[in-house]
């Protein structure tokens, strides 16, 4: 009984693991309310991209003045410009794709193939002078990601 009971629990756990490397694009559920992040945010955005170059025009298709990492729409996510601590400064897409990192997906149940990430924050605008950074990954299948976190 006990080992019955025993390769149930092993194969319930198995089960649950496999549940996001099957059905998330991420391969693992987003991210809560951590001391000073946001939630994550998801979106699914149904575009396909192929490279770098076609990762800038979509995110820059999703650029607006209304935009908020915050409280992001699969229509604009990305704020044309952010302030912090008294300083405004404008977000620039093309100055920020050298920092673009692709990623490929192991997981043999996964649709993406690639993983496209871009962080921004303080080192990039030290002007702020203020601990912050937002994470975006953005998979070849138009699947995003957004995680906004300020302070220490």
């Amino acid at each position: 009984m006990r080992k019955l009971l025993a390769a149930l629990i092993i194969f319930s756990s198995l089960t649950v693991v496999s549940t996001y490397a099957a059905g998330d694009p991420f391969a693992k559920p987003p991210a809560k309310i951590m001391l000073n992040c946001d939630a994550e945010h998801r979106l699914k955005c149904g575009v396909k991209i192929k490279n770098i170059k076609e990762l800038i025009a979509f995110l820059k298709s999703r650029q607006s003045k209304e935009a908020s990492f915050d409280n992001p729409s699969k229509e604009a996510f990305i704020p044309e410009s952010m302030t912090i601590r008294d300083y405004t400064f404008k977000i620039d897409l093309d100055q920020l794709k050298k920092k673009v990192i692709v990623s490929d997906v192991t997981g043999i149940l996964s649709s993406n193939k690639k993983i496209y990430s871009l962080g921004l924050g303080i080192a990039d605008y030290p002007e702020t002078r203020w601990p912050w950074g937002v994470t975006i990954l953005v998979s070849d299948n138009g699947d995003v990601s957004i995680r906004h976190c300020a302070g220490k």
